[in-house]
């Protein structure tokens, strides 16, 4: 298994159609399975999935939260369908390491026209690469990436970087967490993680299988 695979990565949109919602990133870790940030989608929700292709198309499949836990900032999200994909494997960083991850941040909001040359508003990808600092947020329990930063903001009250969170991060082939925040204390090539080792100790009376169907 090679890792980051970009035709899995995922937008997750909340709101209704033609209505404000939440944006967020995910990834297809299994057939019909999502994995994203518990803060960006309600419990229960119904949800919208969207993939992009290789040539610039993209698809959305309907999807509703079945597992969500704001402990750790992780929820799943189950597809109404799906191609059959390999599961992902999952794994700790002890150290240092280099890290990747894709994502829909609000920096990447553009401005271009659909198959029938309407003008559409849309959020492409960044893929975020760079270095695992694990012994950041040592009590807390996240993990605390560095990659190259974009500009700021126009709206200071906002971080460039809104929309990024559920991207899964990806090191030497392994999911090892998800994006959960830019904290805007931290300088913007700083971005902090849900980490995998702390979901099976945090979360081991109720733990979610994410490699069964």
């Amino acid at each position: 298994m090679a890792g980051l695979d970009v035709d899995r990565v995922a937008q997750i949109v909340t709101g209704e159609d033609g209505k404000p919602g939440l944006r967020g990133s995910g990834y297809l870790v299994r057939r019909r399975t999502v994995l994203t940030a518990a803060h960006v989608v309600a419990p229960d929700a119904r949800v919208r999935v969207r993939f992009v292709a290789d040539d610039g198309t993209a698809r959305m499949e309907p999807g509703q939260v079945v597992f969500h836990e704001e402990a750790v900032d992780v929820a799943v999200v189950r597809l109404d369908a799906g191609p059959e994909v390999e599961p992902v494997r999952y794994g700790g960083i002890p150290e240092p390491s280099p890290v990747e991850a894709v994502g829909f941040p609000r920096f990447r909001l553009h401005r271009g026209r659909d198959a029938d040359g309407r003008e559409v508003v849309f959020r492409d990808t960044r893929h975020a690469r760079g270095t695992a600092a694990p012994a950041s947020w040592r009590r807390e329990g996240g993990l605390e990436i560095i990659v190259d930063p974009p500009a700021p903001d126009p709206d200071r009250s906002r971080s460039a970087w809104e929309g990024m969170s559920g991207a899964a991060i990806w090191s030497v082939g392994h999911l090892v967490g998800v994006v959960s925040e830019h904290r805007l204390g931290d300088a913007l090539d700083t971005l902090t993680g849900s980490r995998v080792d702390r979901w099976y100790t945090e979360l081991e009376y109720k733990r979610v299988n994410l490699t069964r169907p």
